[in-house]
């Protein structure tokens, strides 16, 4: 970066891409709803359509005002309800949504015309990444001084050499998260992966819509964690909790149990095929990139998201999506199965997230 960089002022209006965010605060963190406000104000400004769907738990009131433009669920277990918030957003959508963007709540993009570009991109791409470069702020930024990171983004990278999704982790590959596109028909059709119940869904999302299943990244969905092969940034940040993790007790202390070293989860991994393989079919490889920077709001860091536990525990615990959790009459994602350890952990993980700060 050789200058500040500077959310969009204002949005240019798009009627032709429907935005789709979840919201769902279990610990009921102010980061949450303050960054969803910022957020969604230039969208709703540029009068381009956004639909809300917010999850609440057990008796947690909904933090949202009900509108229109605010779908609401709620759901009696506290899990990772990103994905199947979306696809319950695309059901939801007027049939003239031909284009949609899933979106985190807490993005601001310093591109004003994203939205245009990334609507005309899906007419020649499946999915399109709607920014190339991303940024995450620190507490209380607003914009961006050419002292911050810029990483670029997957789809940018992949534009330029394929070969780099199979090289290693955000530094190679690009970043995976914050903001994706695709065409209405594919995500009718297959909708977004619903099982990754203790976050990280859109990197594995992003390997797929490039075809790779078989990449050191693809590996860590098979054997329950990513420490090794992902970033330098991100595993010198994990350490910590990897630490915490091995001071726990969860693990047994045996070989087997080390990350890196875990035999495939098979149960999951044929779960997770059986969406991935049709899902790479359809987009093969045809992914864009709309210009521009993405300023990601600060809730808490990195060090604290703890991504890699989750998978290692549902890992260790034999988590099979196919008998061990069910779409419940809400259309929330509910447990359905006696795995208490899981069942535990999972609302502490949103605690020790620590959004608002230690």
């Amino acid at each position: 970066m050789t200058d500040s960089t500077e959310p969009a002022p204002r949005y240019t209006p798009c009627a032709h891409l429907w935005c789709i965010t979840p919201y769902f605060n279990p610990a009921h963190y102010r980061t949450r709803r303050a960054n969803y406000e910022l957020f969604a104000a230039p969208i709703r400004a540029a009068g381009i359509p956004l639909l809300t769907v917010e999850c609440a738990f057990g008796a947690d009131p909904f933090e949202l005002p009900p509108g229109p433009d605010i779908l609401q669920v709620r759901c009696p277990h506290v899990l990772w309800q990103k994905e199947r918030l979306l696809n319950l957003g695309v059901a939801h959508l007027s049939p003239q949504a031909a284009k949609v963007a899933w979106l985190d709540g807490d993005i601001l993009f310093a591109n004003p015309d994203w939205a245009v570009q990334t609507a005309a991109l899906l007419d020649e791409f499946v999915v399109v990444q709607p920014f190339d470069r991303a940024i995450r702020l620190a507490e209380g930024e607003r914009s961006a001084t050419p002292q911050h990171v810029a990483h670029e983004s997957f789809a940018s990278i992949w534009q330029q050499d394929r070969s780099r999704v199979h090289a290693g982790g955000l530094d190679v590959h690009g970043h995976t998260g914050f903001a994706w596109a695709a065409r209405r028909d594919l995500l009718a059709n297959h909708g977004l992966y619903e099982a990754f119940v203790t976050s990280n869904g859109d990197h594995f999302h992003a390997h797929v819509f490039a075809g790779d299943l078989t990449s050191s990244c693809m590996r860590s969905v098979r054997q329950g964690s990513r420490l090794f092969g992902a970033s330098r940034r991100t595993r010198g940040s994990r350490l910590h909790v990897w630490l915490q993790w091995l001071s726990s007790g969860r693990l047994r202390g045996t070989l087997h149990n080390l990350p890196g070293i875990r035999q495939p989860n098979s149960r999951f991994w044929t779960h997770f095929l059986a969406w991935a393989e049709p899902v790479a079919a359809a987009v093969d490889g045809r992914i864009g990139c709309a210009p521009g920077h993405l300023l990601h709001l600060w809730h808490g860091d990195l060090a604290d998201r703890q991504s890699g536990i989750g998978r290692q525990l549902l890992h260790e615990q034999g988590f099979d999506p196919a008998c061990d959790i069910r779409i419940g009459p809400s259309g929330c994602i509910e447990w359905a199965s006696d795995k208490p350890e899981i069942h535990q952990w999972l609302p502490e993980f949103f605690r020790r997230r620590r959004e608002d700060g230690a």
